[in-house]
This record gives structure tokens, C-alpha cells and sequence, in this order.
């Protein structure tokens, strides 16, 4: 076979403002991938202010910018993410029946947890990849169970159990988290530990996203883990009222393409691409001094991932920004009465 070009990209939200085509400056360089793939944050609903809103911010693609994605070969989404199911059940079927209608494949979330839990499937080539992706409840995800739609969970016994299922299916498998705390530099002691697991089991390659800016990339036995690819493209969040909300600030608007060349013999090379959303809403490809200071800073970010796992977890302590629980698949009582008064909050606004 000639080889496979997979373009790997971030969160993803084109946002219910009327806005022009943020790919133009890219197009080129998407339209010569077999497959662009991201993480779809938030549903793709026609009207944005009817339905079942989860939170104040209405996070949500416009089904008119539909067009964007497929004009540009935006061709595979991620679902599984704690804004997905902003607009419940009926905003996850919207989002698949239009996916599928428009030629894009999606993986991470269904209306039960088998579904959630069914990968994606592309052949190209002859070589068939698959995707499977899963997010964490902590960041307040809407978890998939038996008879209720929502994300594939992210606990280790799922996604082992999913990955030794259909292992056997694919060529090359895709493995897709939404975990760690938003503007975390580097990714949690037991998080990176838990990717290490994935990757022995059968994973090809992971995909991080959720905290909003880039963080390291690591090579474990020869396969790549992407932490976090940060912000592709985010509108500013904006309320069902039209109050702005969230405004990005100028590191969530850099972030890295990462492109992946599949060989013959399922080995692949990698480059990290960096890339940026101007003032104008426009994406471009950073150049000469930008680029080489944000592919520095890559390289910093990733020189912790050569510790073992004792010194990494001790330089993460000194070195985090934030104080969280180094949390992954056993959740903190803090964490749990976190989510317990979350979900009671959320239950009383929606009677009012």
C-alpha cells in the first residue's frame, strides 16, 4: 500500500454565531489527508435555544456550519466529552444523524453504553483503523450506561475490555481520552500510567484532549501518546441570552496538528504541526519564529515523560499549577461529593 495521512487536531466547536470558514488558510493541507479527526465539543443542533440546555453555556455547533466540516474533509469526530450531552439525548441523536448524513464518521458516545462503546471504522488502502474513544466523569461527563445515552466511561476495566474486543478488527487502532483538568500543563501521575496500560494492550496511538492547551507528546515502546492537543478551533462560549461567557485567551488559541504518515508495515512517523486561530477567527499554520518557539516549548512540556514513573509523579507535584486530586479510575471523596452536589444542583434548576 502507499501510505496512510491521518491529521490528528483538538477540541473542536464552531460555536451558533454566523462566522466564515476558519479553514480556508489549512484547506490544502486537510483536503490531502485521508482522514482529519477531532474532538467534536458539544452537539450539532439546529436551533440552539429550544431543547434542553445542561449548563448556562450553550455549547453547541450550528448545523449550518456543517458545510465547513465537510467542505474541508473534517471527516471523523470524537464524541466523547462533557459537552456532548448539553442538549441531552435528543442533541447526541441530532449530532449522529447529521454526521452520518454529511459523510463523518463518530465514535465515543450512543444512546446506551454498547453503542457508546462501538468504534468507528475506515478503510483505506485496504487497511482498516479503527477509533474508540472514552471521557472521564469527573470533568462532569455524562456517562453512557445500559438504557441511557451519554459517553463511553473512562475507567480502565471499559477501555481495556473494549480494546482486547476489537483488537482484532482493525489494522491500526485509535484510541481517543477527554481526561485531566482543564489548563494542566502536565497530564496526571496515574493518567500517564493508565496510557502506558493502553498501549500495552493494543492501543496504536493516543489522543488526549479537554485541557484546552497543548501539552507533551511521550513515545512509549515505540507508540506515540498525544496528552493534550489543546483548542483546534473553540468559538467564544456564549449563553442562550447571547452574554459572552468565556473569551479564550491567547494560549488556548495555539495549538498542534499532529500528523501521523501510516507505513506499509503499520509502523508511522509523526509530525507535530503547530497552529493558531488569529484575531479574525481564521486558522493558520505558525511559521519561522512562532513556530519554532511553540515546537520548543513542545519539546519542554515533553522532557518529563523520560522520568520513570516514581520521579515523574514526584516532578509533578513540584511543577503543577493547579491543586487537584491525582485522580484517574478511583474517585476521591471529594471528588465524589463533588459530583453528587453537581447533579443535585442540576436537578433542581431543571424543575424550575
Amino acid at each position: 500500500m502507499t501510505s496512510i495521512t491521518i491529521n490528528f487536531f483538538g477540541d473542536l466547536n464552531l460555536g451558533h454565531q454566523i462566522i466564515k470558514d476558519p479553514f480556508k488558510n489549512i484547506k490544502k493541507n486537510l483536503l490531502g489527508a485521508d482522514l482529519n479527526v477531532c474532538n467534536l465539543e458539544g452537539p450539532i443542533i439546529k436551533d440552539y435555544k429550544t431543547g434542553y440546555i445542561r449548563k448556562s453555556a450553550s455549547i453547541c455547533t450550528l448545523d449550518n456550519h456543517l458545510k465547513f466540516l465537510y467542505n474541508n474533509n473534517i471527516n471523523c469526530v470524537c464524541l466523547a466529552n462533557n459537552h456532548i450531552m448539553d442538549y441531552q439525548k435528543d442533541g447526541l441523536e441530532e449530532t449522529i444523524l447529521k454526521s452520518e448524513n454529511n459523510e463523518i464518521h463518530y465514535f465515543g458516545a450512543g444512546n446506551n453504553l454498547e453503542k457508546s462503546l462501538t468504534p468507528a471504522i475506515y478503510k483505506v488502502n485496504n487497511v482498516k483503523i479503527g477509533f474508540i474513544g472514552f471521557s472521564w466523569d469527573v470533568i462532569q461527563s455524562i456517562n453512557a450506561k445500559k438504557n441511557n445515552a451519554g459517553t463511553a466511561p473512562l475507567y480502565k476495566k471499559i477501555i481495556l475490555n473494549t480494546i482486547k474486543k476489537n483488537k482484532q478488527l482493525f489494522d491500526f487502532l485509535v484510541v481517543s481520552l477527554h481526561f485531566n483538568y482543564e489548563f494542566e500543563q502536565w497530564p496526571l501521575p496515574s493518567q500517564r500510567k493508565m496510557c502506558h496500560e493502553i498501549i500495552d494492550n493494543g492501543a496504536d496511538i493516543i489522543i488526549g484532549h479537554h485541557p484546552h492547551i497543548f501539552q507533551g507528546v511521550e513515545i512509549y515502546k515505540n507508540k506515540l501518546i498525544a496528552y493534550s492537543m489543546g483548542n483546534f478551533f473553540f468559538s467564544n462560549i456564549i449563553s442562550k441570552t447571547g452574554k459572552e461567557l468565556r473569551e479564550w485567551s491567547k494560549e488556548t488559541k495555539h495549538s498542534i496538528m499532529l500528523k501521523i504518515k501510516l507505513l506499509q508495515d503499520l509502523s508511522y512517523k509523526h509530525e507535530v504541526v503547530p497552529i493558531c486561530t488569529d484575531k479574525d477567527w481564521q486558522l493558520y499554520f505558525l511559521k519561522n519564529e512562532e513556530r519554532n518557539k511553540l515546537l520548543e516549548q513542545i519539546e519542554y512540556l515533553s522532557l518529563p515523560f523520560y522520568k520513570d514513573d516514581i520521579n515523574y509523579r514526584s516532578f509533578w507535584k513540584k511543577n503543577r499549577k493547579r491543586f487537584l486530586p491525582d485522580h484517574f479510575t478511583d474517585v476521591f471523596i471529594i471528588q465524589k461529593i463533588a459530583i453528587i452536589i453537581y447533579k443535585i444542583i442540576e436537578k433542581i434548576s431543571n424543575r424550575k
